[in-house]
């Protein structure tokens, strides 16, 4: 009787413990999440040509002077506007564009005007490409330089200032230096053939005096035009 007891007891206790612990669950793995068509984005890479002639517009951000600026100072510019090939925009605005001055003169005597020149050798564009290139200076842009100009070959040139008064003033003043160095000699006779000496020394610092420098600003704006074409990426 006993035996039965304990044997009874002992299935109650086993279903109890079996009722309390919970089965194992089973993990299931999703499926991989897939983006739909649409939200997946192509961009494709397009190998495209600026042909040789192209013009464009640029803004300074280099400021140069003929007095100050020296061979191989470097020169840096900026599109204006973006250049377009077959519909494509191939030079994106913003583009740098880099060089460096290729000659200086300052101003001489005789009115003789300063000239300057600088060529773009390198292309910078926003999204990192780098090309060489060769461009100048083709014609001004909205801004306009005072006393200087471009020349055939994209260089700049300042202007020849010769006026009417100067020549009266250096002449005046010539011969009233000319007529003060007689009277303290104390030679009158002298009074004669200084003038003319006088005018020739004064007439050199007086009536041809230096011609105009060169002076670009920042920001002064300009066309370029390429010598050669120029292969850049597009993408999109």
């Amino acid at each position: 009787m006993k035996k039965s007891l304990l044997a009874f007891a002992f299935l109650i206790l086993s279903a109890a413990v079996g009722a309390g612990q919970e089965a194992p669950s089973r993990v299931t793995l999703a499926p991989r999440a897939q983006l739909p068509e649409s939200a997946v984005t192509h961009r494709s890479i397009t190998v495209v040509t600026v042909p040789a002639d192209t013009e464009a517009a640029v803004e300074m951000l280099s400021g140069l002077h003929t007095r100050f600026s020296h061979v191989d100072d470097p020169v840096e510019a900026r599109l204006l506007k973006p250049v377009y090939v077959g519909g494509r925009v191939a030079l994106p605005y913003g583009t740098l564009i880099e060089g460096h001055v290729t000659r200086v003169q300052p101003a001489g005597r005789m009115h003789h005007p300063a000239e300057m020149a600088f060529r773009f050798d390198t292309i910078s564009l926003p999204d990192g490409q780098r090309a060489p290139i060769s461009a100048v200076l083709f014609a001004m842009g909205n801004s306009k330089l005072q006393n200087a100009h471009i020349d055939n070959e994209g260089d700049l040139k300042g202007s020849r200032v010769f006026s009417f008064k100067k020549i009266v003033g250096g002449i005046a003043a010539a011969g009233s230096f000319a007529t003060i160095r007689a009277a303290v000699a104390g030679v009158a006779t002298l009074a004669y053939s200084l003038p003319a000496s006088g005018a020739a020394f004064f007439g050199y610092e007086l009536l041809a005096p230096r011609g105009s420098e060169v002076h670009v600003p920042p920001e002064t704006q300009f066309r370029i035009r390429l010598n050669y074409p120029l292969t850049v990426q597009v993408r999109g």
